[in-house]
């Protein structure tokens, strides 16, 4: 009974070393995934502009149109407008007439670009046009029911639209700034509505450049500082190298 007793001791002691390897491999591999990938939280994008009745008595010139199918699009300057240089993008559906926004500047008129396109898996037209050097414009319009509507509007440079982290959907990367400092926002489409995250801000960095498809983070200002780069994933910003 006493050779027994001690047997089954000596069996308990050599099994529990075993069970705890195994916990901790598994958990020092959840802990090193975690330090090396940056989670990102979303929130909705709301879009503040909306498409508007427009009175014909409120154009002043017809500067460029578009004939896309059933629909028209246009920019035109407005009568008794404090900015005589200012383009206003138009939507023609039948006879009613709409406008939507500033879509740039007169002098910029070669740079309005129209046309059919898609986003998030829906048929858009996207209007681009520049007001500026830094000043850019960019519409996703949708067309439901004859109705027209804003679906996303963007003032940033557009860096990229590609599938990231090849899950099926969309992902828009907005990356502008000086060549010292970039700030970087990702745009994609997640319960049935279109949210946005701040790269900079969530990854407390001084600077993020985007390349694709590498997001480039500088903590801290100065040619010194700390620099990683991350590629989009599921899980979030994952480490790619550092230095």
């Amino acid at each position: 009974m006493v050779l027994l007793f001690l047997f089954m001791c000596l069996l308990a002691a050599g099994c529990s070393p075993a069970q705890t390897y195994g916990d901790d491999t598994s958990a020092a591999s959840t802990n090193a995934e975690q330090e090396t990938t940056i989670p990102l939280s979303f929130e909705e994008v709301k879009v503040e502009q909306q498409v508007t009745l427009l009175d014909r008595g409120k154009i002043k010139q017809i500067v460029k149109e578009e004939q896309l199918d059933t629909v028209k699009l246009f920019s035109f300057l407005k009568v008794d407008e404090d900015d005589p240089l200012r383009l206003i993008g138009g939507i023609q559906i039948g006879d009613d007439l709409y406008e939507f926004g500033d879509v740039g500047a007169l002098h910029y008129v070669d740079r309005l670009d129209i046309q059919t396109s898609s986003l998030f898996h829906k048929s858009v037209i996207k209007v681009e046009g520049l007001c500026g050097a830094n000043c850019p414009f960019r519409y996703y319009i949708t067309i439901e029911e004859e109705k027209p509507s804003i679906f996303l509007v963007l003032s940033e440079p557009v860096a990229d639209i590609a599938d990231l982290d090849e899950d099926g959907v969309e992902e828009i990367v907005t990356s502008y700034g000086s060549p010292d400092v970039f700030h970087t926002r990702i745009y994609t489409w997640r319960d049935n509505r279109i949210v946005s995250a701040d790269v900079n801000k969530l990854t407390k960095a001084w600077s993020v450049l985007y390349t694709r498809p590498f997001f480039h983070v500088q903590e801290q200002s100065g040619i010194d500082s700390a620099r990683k780069t991350y590629r989009y994933t599921a899980k979030g910003l994952a480490l790619v190298t550092e230095k």
